[in-house]
């Protein structure tokens, strides 16, 4: 019962309150991982209206990518505990990367600490 009700939050936190959520795409080519890793690597500085310095309040560093497989490729958010801007840089960038990547196609958040998408992913 306890493992359902920490699945059910969101993210599952580690004992020290650190977490880490991945934006996962689909991208089906080359070009399309080039290009999303491309706008990962270079925001916020494109985004004019950012801050690095408030991003990494949140974070434990800037969002990278990893690939999952030959066509996955994850958006790495590392979130600090107590951080509370961490959604609302996530959901910015994943919606950055959806407007600036149309190849890449979204497929839900995968709660690393869990070990599973999150449920309204699915």
């Amino acid at each position: 019962m306890e493992d359902e009700l920490n699945r059910a939050r969101f993210p599952v936190k580690r004992g020290d309150g650190s977490f880490e959520v991945h934006a996962r795409f689909d991208v089906p080519t080359t070009l399309g991982h080039d290009r999303l890793r491309q706008t990962v690597r270079a925001w916020p500085d494109d985004a004019s209206d950012l801050d690095s310095n408030e991003v990494l309040t949140d974070l434990v560093g800037m969002p990278h990518t990893v690939s999952v497989d030959a066509r996955v490729l994850d958006v790495v958010f590392e979130g600090r505990p107590g951080s509370t801007m961490w959604k609302g840089w996530m959901v910015r960038l994943t919606s950055d990367l959806i407007a600036s990547v149309p190849e890449a196609r979204f497929l839900g958040f995968w709660d690393e600490v869990a070990g599973a998408m999150h449920q309204a992913a699915r």
